[in-house]
């Protein structure tokens, strides 16, 4: 079964992928700008979308409510995630690349003719 999610948690999925070194909650809800991001945070990681980190250097993969996470807490992505942003990339590559191609071709030939005509 696919899930499908909104553009701002598909944004963190995408910055956490990237980050090396996981990003921090208060990181997380900077970049959201939501109160309520620590419940977003909590789904995705009982979905397995992501894993915790507490300060203590203990990994978690299941968060119970209520969430007592601290703001120091750091979220990295799984391989569930990483799947998913990689076919997000390449869905977007294919579908954009015989645009550019066929664009290309067609601006190449208008030059062309133009030359042809000045000439």
């Amino acid at each position: 079964m696919e899930n499908y999610f909104d553009k701002k948690t598909v944004k963190i999925l995408t910055k956490i992928y990237k980050s090396k070194d996981g990003l921090k909650r208060n990181e997380i809800e900077t970049i959201l700008q939501d109160e309520f991001s620590i419940f977003l945070l909590d789904r995705l990681v009982n979905d397995g979308y992501l894993i915790g980190k507490d300060n203590s250097g203990n990994h978690f993969s299941k968060v119970e409510y209520p969430s007592h996470s601290s703001w120091e807490d750091r979220y990295y992505s799984t391989p569930q995630t990483n799947k998913f942003i990689e076919e997000k990339t390449n869905k977007s590559r294919l579908f954009w690349f015989p645009y550019l191609i066929t664009t290309f071709i067609a601006l190449t030939n208008l030059i062309i003719t133009i030359i042809n005509f000045f000439k």
